[in-house]
């Protein structure tokens, strides 16, 4: 079919026509197609504040980070589940064993569970530390912009576990811990892990900035 003739027509559209198609064309992978669309589209122009850069690429910002934690503390939660359901999880594998190798076996599954449960607080906290860094070099409020979202009470809640207090330490490895464990789980073949190597929250910080600045970029600033 002959779309030319079809696509002629396409600056006729309306511009929430446009962009439904537009929408619709990337929902399907139609790179060409919406091209076509884009730029069939009219130009407007608009003034805005000078910082309003700056607050749309920190608007931005805040909504990644804040699902990326979110998506953090879910699998916090279920390394958390499965640590505390690895005493009841039988190992069935169709050998008669002793009831010493079933202890032995489950005492092994539980702390396999256990370590997993404080890397994953590791990450947790680690990125939730550097995103509290970015803000503060920014000498902004780190949950400001997130205390009327769905799912930020659960956030809190599960950081509050995993940055314990000054009486209980938190749920997590520390990067010492998180480097010991990353080389006792890693493939003999694969190469000691450092601590360099590691995600710091330093390091997240820094790559939060550069996207920030990108982003501002973008809009113009």
């Amino acid at each position: 079919m002959n779309m030319k003739p079809l696509t002629n027509h396409y600056s006729q559209l309306t511009a929430e026509e446009r962009f439904r198609l537009i929408v619709a064309a990337s929902d399907r992978g139609d790179e060409a197609e919406r091209n076509r669309l884009s730029n069939a589209s009219k130009r407007i122009t608009f003034s805005n504040v000078d910082y309003a850069p700056f607050a749309q690429a920190l608007q931005e910002l805040a909504i990644l980070v804040f699902l990326e934690l979110l998506d953090e503390a879910a699998m916090y939660r279920d390394a958390f589940e499965r640590w505390s359901d690895a005493d009841t999880t039988g190992i069935i594998d169709g050998k008669k064993r002793t009831q010493a190798t079933v202890k032995a076996d489950t005492r092994t599954h539980k702390d396999r569970a256990f370590g997993l449960f404080l890397a994953q607080g590791f990450m947790l906290r680690t990125k939730a530390a550097g995103w509290k860094l970015f803000c503060e070099r920014m000498g902004i409020s780190p949950f400001g912009l997130w205390q009327y979202l769905p799912g930020f009470e659960r956030l809190q809640c599960e950081l509050n576990i995993v940055e314990g207090t000054p009486d209980r330490p938190g749920a997590a490895y520390t990067p010492e811990g998180m480097v010991r464990w990353l080389n006792a789980v890693r493939p003999s073949e694969d190469p000691e892990v450092a601590e360099a190597k590691i995600v710091k929250a330093a390091g997240f910080t820094d790559s939060l900035e550069a996207t920030f600045r990108e982003r501002v970029k973008w809009w113009g600033g």
